[in-house]
């Protein structure tokens, strides 16, 4: 498998959760947890720890936010390069009352919104897109770039998308037919296509001229299709001990990326990446820290 190249967020998450009853304008008792997250970053952990040559560029400040997303990626084996630009590395603070609600957020993204073309696309980051064969994004970069982006990668590279959000899935309008597949959930699907019902979205995505697409729909069946291949429908095996969601489509690209890149079919790469998410929900956080391609393997073997 070639090495990837990934481009994207990553930046700082903060939850808050109270301990008890919420009160406004009142100072609860709580605990805050704070980790690294972000579409590319968290495909970017994944990959590496299921055996993949991983470069990792993403946009930070020089603060202590992005001084913690370094020394949270040193020991992941990714050869991380960093893009500095100005301003403050993004972060997400979350406030939940102690029954797991959310209160309020304060998402603080100003450096990906802002980012322009002489921002991010450095003379070395140009070269690594020139040179690249697997190419992962997320949308967090802004369509200017993305356009740019579509421009200086070579025409035999396999460019994977992330969603991030229906907010700003849209980004990737201009270039979706440059692009090889697009992760997304349903929500996500529904603002690229502006349809409700999943079965009419494989076509529609075509119509508007994307090779292909995972479409994600928590617990329901996952849709897939590529260039060539007509659209598939899997339902997934049930997941017994549920944990935390978060990152489970940014698990499912995982596996799938690894698989679909070793010419294994499509159905084979979805299980696969199924699989990965499975074990990604069933422990707390976005990545699963023990993530092998073996265990993912033995996971599918047990849910067969």
């Amino acid at each position: 498998m070639n090495p990837v190249l990934i481009l994207g967020g990553a930046h700082i998450d903060r939850k808050g959760a109270m301990e008890d009853d919420y009160i406004e304008g009142a100072s609860i008792p709580g605990t805050i947890e704070e980790v690294v997250g972000g579409g590319a970053f968290n495909v970017a952990a994944n990959l590496s720890r299921l055996g993949c040559d991983v470069t990792f560029i993403s946009p930070r400040a020089q603060d202590t936010n992005a001084a913690y997303v370094a020394e949270t990626i040193k020991p992941l084996n990714i050869e991380d390069k960093p893009v500095i630009c100005s301003g403050s590395t993004p972060s997400y603070t979350a406030l939940l009352d102690r029954h797991g609600e959310l209160i309020a957020a304060l998402a603080d993204m100003k450096l990906y919104d802002g980012l322009t073309r002489g921002d991010f696309l450095t003379a070395q980051v140009r070269d690594e897109l020139k040179n690249s064969k697997i190419l992962i994004t997320d949308a967090n970069l802004t369509e200017e770039l993305l356009i740019e982006i579509a421009n200086h990668i070579p025409d035999d590279c396999h460019w994977y998308a992330i969603a991030v959000s229906p907010a700003k899935v849209v980004r990737y309008l201009p270039v979706l037919k440059r692009i090889n597949c697009l992760a997304m959930n349903l929500n996500e699907a529904k603002a690229i296509t502006k349809l409700s019902e999943p079965s009419e979205m494989p076509e529609a995505l075509m119509q508007l001229g994307l090779r292909g697409a995972i479409i994600t729909n928590g617990a329901n069946d996952i849709i897939g299709f590529l260039e060539g291949h007509s659209p598939i429908s899997l339902t997934p095996s049930p997941a017994t001990n549920v944990i935390d969601v978060t990152g489970a489509g940014d698990a499912t690209l995982s596996g799938f990326v690894t698989m679909i890149e070793k010419d294994h079919t499509i159905k084979d790469a979805l299980e696969f990446g199924m699989a990965a998410a499975r074990l990604t929900i069933a422990i707390k956080g976005a990545q699963h820290p023990s993530l092998t391609h073996d265990l993912v393997q033995q996971e599918l073997e047990q849910s067969q």
